[in-house]
């Protein structure tokens, strides 16, 4: 029960941290609807497109080894934090020299050095949170977090409605909000202990982070691809309206990546814990059940409400965005499964098998959005992200079982599967009874999975229970 405990900690922790940012992020979607057209909000997502894409390029995505490498009981965190530091302002300094081939891209050079000062808080805030990981300042990284959450609605407030800056505002909010968390995360820690002059930095240690990291890199390129390349197509053959408008119908399926990423960010410290032991198999076996099951049960419950989510959220011209949630809700959710895959990799130290598995699904997404995109437009491009998906957990399932196998309920799985298939169809009925028939469809999942969601609750009881022991504990 420990690695339980253990784990439900973190996840409290983190969803302490997280929740408040993914929810306002996700209720911001009004504002931004209003504040902007179709054409701004299609620049700004290619702003942050082209983040996601370089980024792990010119940074090494030192960040994951900073937080392995930290976990492990003999490392030097001094050479560690550093090594990650300096990576981090040499790439930027790398992406700022190159500039010439952004002039090229005349939707986004007027906000070129936005864009870089975006990247550098950014990156940099993104080093310290994850040390805060790999030290387990878990606390630290929650309040964190929260900061940057408070000061993302603040500058949105100032800078779209008050000021009405337009795309400049937007990127600017994003901008400021991470370099206020950095500062917080710098004193908090006391950072300034564990830098050190690069000239003493083992260049060892950095071989190593890059041979773990190195792989990393193709991996982070092929999940942009899988990822964003569909918005591209999409501004190729239907322009950036068209493209802003599939940006936002990502914002209801994002309430499954934020399940995601609390979960994977607690899981990932949890993961290495005796890696390869049949114990961590029954548990890797335990938790991957759980963890599928809630975002089968999420998934299902995005289908249900996504129509009435849009009258809620699109505003002006982006209402029409709902026609490409049900097959993205989906997409999703094998996107989530994929990362929690990609654990298992990381926990070994084979990240070389992640890099495998999302070039694969990246050649898939390319041929099908340039297939699909100019036949069915953004359902073609929703349909090859869908697929891309898919493709990484099947490839990872099978290749991650030939050095560490643990039980997966298959058959469920698919029959859960085709149950959500069925309600994504369902949701373009025009009639009443499209909401009776996916509401049965959402509790059929249910019913099928029932032994392990009353599993997971006896689990989860257990796990309150004891935070909640220690939290009075602490208090006398």
């Amino acid at each position: 029960m420990n690695k339980y405990k253990r784990l439900g900690q973190n996840i409290v922790l983190m969803t302490l941290g997280n929740i408040g940012s993914k929810l306002i992020t996700f209720f911001l979607v009004p504002l931004y609807t209003s504040a902007l057209t179709t054409e701004q909000y299609g620049t700004t997502d290619l702003v942050f497109t082209l983040y996601s894409l370089l980024i792990p390029i010119v940074t090494f995505e030192c960040y994951f080894a900073l937080m392995r490498f930290s976990l492990e009981e003999e490392a030097d965190h001094r050479q560690l934090f550093s090594a990650a530091i300096y990576i981090n302002i040499i790439g930027i300094i790398i992406l700022t020299l190159i500039w010439p081939i952004f002039v090229a891209f005349d939707t986004i050079a007027p906000y070129y050095w936005y864009f870089i000062a975006y990247c550098f808080t950014t990156s940099i805030n993104n080093v310290l949170l994850y040390f805060a990981r790999g030290i387990d300042r878990v606390r630290d990284y929650a309040i964190s977090t929260i900061i940057n959450t408070a000061f993302v609605v603040i500058f949105n407030v100032i800078f779209l409605l008050v000021l009405k800056l337009g795309t400049i505002g937007y990127l600017m909010a994003y901008t400021f909000a991470p370099a206020i968390s950095a500062m917080y995360l710098s004193v908090k820690m006391k950072v300034w202990h564990y830098m050190m002059p690069i000239s003493r930095v083992d260049s060892q240690l950095v071989r190593r982070m890059a041979i773990f990291c190195i792989p990393l890199i193709p991996n982070s390129v092929s999940w942009w691809v899988s990822n964003q390349s569909d918005k591209f197509v999409i501004i190729f053959f239907e322009g950036v309206a068209l493209s802003g408008i599939y940006a936002i119908s990502q914002k209801i399926p994002s309430v499954l990546n934020i399940v995601s990423n609390i979960f994977i960010n607690a899981w990932q410290i949890s993961s290495v814990e005796d890696f390869g032991s049949d114990e961590s198999k029954s548990f890797y076996s335990d938790i991957y059940n759980k963890y599928l099951t809630v975002q089968l049960a999420i998934t299902s419950l995005v289908l249900l409400f996504c129509r009435l989510g849009a009258i809620i959220l699109f505003k002006k011209g982006f209402y029409t965005a709902w026609h490409y949630v049900p097959i993205l809700a989906i997409g999703a959710m094998f996107h989530a499964m994929g990362s929690f895959f990609s654990s298992v990799y990381t926990a070994g130290k084979k990240t070389g098998g992640i890099g495998v598995s999302t070039i694969i699904a990246a050649i898939a997404n390319i041929a099908l959005n340039f297939l699909l995109i100019p036949a069915f437009h953004a359902y073609g491009a929703a349909v090859a992200t869908l697929i891309s998906y898919v493709l990484i957990v099947v490839v990872r399932l099978i290749h991650s079982r030939s050095f560490f196998r643990f039980e997966i309920k298959m058959t469920q799985n698919l029959m859960c599967y085709a149950i959500l298939t069925i309600q994504a169809l369902i949701t373009y009925i025009e009639s009443p009874i499209r909401i009776v028939a996916s509401l049965l469809c959402f509790i059929s999942i249910l019913a099928i999975k029932r032994s392990v969601i009353v599993d997971g609750l006896h689990t989860s009881i257990k796990i309150l229970r004891h935070i909640l022991t220690r939290g009075e504990a602490d208090g006398r």
